[in-house]
């Protein structure tokens, strides 16, 4: 049975001074949107003190073997955990900063050997030698040495402090973004490719998007697509369309409170060819909400948080074949203590709440993360707090 304190730690104290969780009572859900609870919930790992990862883990398939690997970062370490099958876990650490990881596999840069153990690349947002940044690289079979891949230099005309990972795009270069710096001092996009040599392919202007804090997605019609969470006509956030060839095409900028603001994640793209994405405030109870965008660029807000259902998504949503998406919220539910849910889009927009955090010796709490789907059919992710030594868990959830 879960048990809940009512006491805050420390660390909340100072999150929700940040103004991270939002408030601590929940009416129910608005009309016209349902709620039900239920779903199969295991904590896998307990983090020590302070890790507190607030990243989603990364899958790794291994051919030839039936085993599973979890690899992501908790506060300054990086952690690989094993499932064989027996539901036996097991960490391994190496010291590092990075704020995000996101694996490219397979990639041309891994070697015939890399097929089996295949590189993780990732960004370090206060990293390299001036402190504003650098990609890197990580080969799996040894995870106790990180690779420059690229270092942004103090007054880097190609942006400062790159989040929220990289992707391989379509030319298999490597993209993403850099929170700030560059023309506008605003962010931009980068461009890394096979050589190693870097380019900007954007530099925001806050009219009309600043402040990204996420890599963009590559959508199915060739073009890239993705959010910042400033910015805009109002500078509450903005969506964006990236071309191959650098063009930049401002598609929507968050001015209605109604709608949502602060977008935070990446955009996902379903099954049905459009993109979701996860906005962390406003909505009808000023909670946050779940929005589409197809990629003529028409916006549609699908779904505002109630606190009941969650509040304050901070990660981004999981899309699985049969177009259901799934996600966390960093508050609200039973405990308010975040939730795990799914979504499916469609005329009655229903959310079931999966799991209500409680954030106690048992289980995490304070969901910041993105779910990964692994090849056992579970879903994975991480809590920033709670577990046996308050510093974080690792669980796995039912669909």
């Amino acid at each position: 049975m879960k048990t809940h304190s009512s006491g805050i730690t420390r660390r909340e104290a100072i999150a929700s001074s940040l103004g991270l969780f939002g408030g601590t009572a929940w009416a129910g859900a608005p009309q016209g949107q349902s709620i039900e609870s239920k779903g199969r919930f295991d904590t896998i790992y307990h983090f020590a003190a302070d890790a507190m990862p607030s990243t989603h883990p990364l899958l790794i398939r291994r051919k030839h073997a039936s085993l599973m690997q979890l690899v992501g970062m908790a506060g300054q370490t990086m952690y690989h955990l094993n499932y064989s099958g027996y539901n036996k876990y097991h960490g391994r650490a190496t010291s590092r900063t990075p704020t995000t990881s996101h694996m490219i596999y397979p990639s041309p840069r891994d070697t015939k050997e890399d097929t089996f153990f295949p590189k993780v690349y990732g960004t370090e947002t206060l990293g390299g030698n001036h402190g504003t940044g650098s990609v890197y690289w990580v080969p799996c079979a040894n995870r106790r040495f990180f690779h420059d891949y690229f270092i942004f230099g103090a007054h880097d005309k190609l942006g400062l402090h790159p989040k929220g990972g990289v992707i391989e795009g379509f030319d298999a270069a490597l993209y993403g973004c850099c929170a700030d710096g560059g023309r506008y001092n605003a962010g931009t996009i980068f461009r890394i490719d096979t050589s190693g040599q870097a380019s900007v392919m954007h530099d925001f202007v806050f009219s009309s998007g600043g402040l990204p804090t996420q890599a963009p997605t590559a959508g199915s019609d060739g073009h890239y697509y993705g959010a910042t969470e400033g910015g805009g006509i109002s500078g509450r956030g903005a969506l964006y369309r990236l071309e191959a060839d650098g063009a930049y095409e401002f598609l929507h900028s968050f001015d209605s409170e109604a709608e949502g603001w602060s977008p935070h994640g990446a955009l996902v793209q379903s099954a049905d060819g459009l993109l979701y994405g996860l906005c962390s405030a406003g909505g009808a109870a000023g909670l946050g909400t779940i929005f589409s965008l197809v990629h003529a660029g028409r916006f549609r807000h699908l779904f505002s948080f109630s606190g009941a259902d969650g509040a304050t998504p901070m990660g981004s949503l999981l899309a699985l074949a049969d177009g259901t998406l799934y996600g966390t919220c960093s508050a609200g539910g039973a405990f308010n203590q975040g939730v795990a849910f799914k979504f499916k889009p469609g005329h009655h927009r229903k959310i079931v709440v999966l799991h209500d955090f409680a954030n106690n010796a048992e289980e995490g709490g304070r969901p910041m993360a993105a779910l990964t789907l692994g090849s056992t059919g579970y879903l994975f992710s991480t809590t920033m707090l709670g577990g046996q030594s308050g510093g974080g868990t690792m669980f796995r959830l039912a669909p």
